[in-house]
């Protein structure tokens, strides 16, 4: 298993909250889709590795959790936005990125986004060291 780049024209996201919980987990989604939405992509996949927030999104039956179906239903509305769109569950071996800048931003009490250059250079090298493991 490797993450793989997505073919072009589509963007990849990977989303991740760094305490686990499903509440933060969709918020991270949420931000990560509004944010690409206001830069103007129009062909997504979104991957992270809450699966019950991805089946959430993908409408799987059982999959809904009252506690965070307003954020569901905010995510898909945007979803709606885009020409194309996939949503797709990856374990936390592939989303070590986006693991690792969450971790960052939740010891730092950072929220929402942030330019790449704030992030340290350590993070993203304990990054890229997982990634040649």
């Amino acid at each position: 298993m490797c993450w793989s780049p997505p073919f072009p024209p589509n963007v990849k996201l990977n989303f991740d909250a760094a305490i686990g919980e499903e509440g933060a987990e969709a918020r991270a989604a949420l931000l990560a889709v509004q944010k690409i939405h206001e830069v103007g992509f129009s062909s997504i996949i979104l991957e992270g590795d809450s699966l019950l927030v991805i089946q959430a999104i993908q409408s799987i039956p059982n999959a809904q959790l009252w506690t965070i179906d307003n954020v569901i239903f905010d995510i898909k509305s945007i979803l709606a936005n885009f020409s194309f769109w996939l949503v797709s569950h990856v374990y936390r071996e592939l989303n070590t990125a986006a693991h690792s800048v969450a971790r960052w931003a939740l010891n730092c009490k950072c929220s929402g986004t942030f330019p790449i250059s704030s992030i340290p250079t350590s993070v993203l090298e304990e990054w890229s060291e997982g990634v040649g493991s």
